[in-house]
């Protein structure tokens, strides 16, 4: 509504581009703080292996509940830890996205 403030360089000189910036930067540091959180969980959880009995009467190695349901978050570390190729920032990325514009 207000044209002057259409240009970037204009709008993050203002009061309003100036507090927008600030609590842009608190909010990828939350989401980052979350990140780090969850995947120094991941990472310090026991590795527990068990046996489970299928259909045909063989058993199979699991490893930690596979066949538990995983959160979104979850799964994207578990690909950033076992294949590296996602960065913390990439996920921080998709995360900042579920969960923001789920809130609409």
């Amino acid at each position: 509504m207000q044209p002057h403030y259409w240009a970037d360089q204009i709008y993050y000189r203002s009061e309003p581009g100036q507090r927008f910036s600030e609590n842009l930067v608190r909010l990828h540091d939350f989401t980052r703080k979350v990140i780090r959180e969850r995947k120094a969980e991941i990472l310090n959880q026991p590795h527990t292996i068990r046996y489970k009995r299928t259909a045909n009467g063989y058993t199979e190695l699991e490893e930690n509940d596979k066949d538990r349901r995983k959160a979104f978050l979850d799964l994207l570390l578990d690909h950033h830890i076992k294949s590296g190729e996602l960065s913390e920032e990439d996920i921080r990325e998709e995360v900042d996205t579920f969960m923001f514009e789920g809130y609409v």
